[in-house]
């Protein structure tokens, strides 16, 4: 596993200018500065997606020091949660927050519905946050992406059925609608 390298996108207004749900952008964003900057006194557990991240980290040093502090402190009989699914948590509530006091306004509501995109894990835990008033632009938000996902899949599909392999790209932004983007954590269950 390679670790992606982050961007310079720190707020959600940044976020939301491209074509890709606006808090897996966040949270890949600070899951790759978090694991190449973390340090052994940051640590106090490690998860295995994260641990095998800082596996194949640059800064050997850095990351070998981490794993010695973990090695001495482990106890199979007391596992401790991975530090950096916590702090990816942490920063989900938040920027989930953030993105609904910014859909207060409506030009960014009516933005997110008419052209918006937002993962399928990302909208049912906004949804959950979201004033009842803002639900139904939500809802309208994931079914005007999956709608126009399917409509690009079918055509995906019937020309892959007649030979031609192109628009392949729209694969890659189906599964981001569905589970997130690639690398990043956003089930309970997927987390430790």
């Amino acid at each position: 596993m390679r670790l992606s390298k982050p961007v310079d996108i720190q707020e959600i207004s940044q976020a939301l200018q491209k074509d890709a749900c606006p808090i897996c952008m966040l949270l890949k964003n600070l899951q790759a500065t978090a694991s190449r900057n973390v340090t052994s006194a940051e640590v106090v557990g490690l998860c295995n997606f994260h641990a095998w991240a800082l596996a194949a980290a640059v800064d050997l040093a850095r990351v070998a020091e981490v794993f010695l502090k973990l090695l001495d402190s482990a106890d199979p009989a007391h596992p401790v949660t991975c530090s950096i699914c916590a702090r990816i948590r942490e920063e989900e509530e938040q920027r989930l927050k953030e993105l609904v006091d910014k859909m207060l306004g409506n030009n960014l509501r009516n933005w997110l519905v008419e052209q918006g995109s937002i993962c399928l894990p990302h909208s049912e835990k906004l949804l959950r946050v979201a004033p009842v008033k803002l639900r139904p632009s939500i809802e309208k938000l994931i079914a005007r992406r999956r709608a126009d996902l399917s409509k690009e899949l079918e055509e995906v599909r019937d020309q892959a059925r007649l030979g031609e392999h192109r628009g392949g790209g729209v694969l890659g932004h189906a599964a981001e609608f569905l589970v997130s983007q690639r690398g990043v954590r956003t089930r309970e269950e997927d987390k430790c």
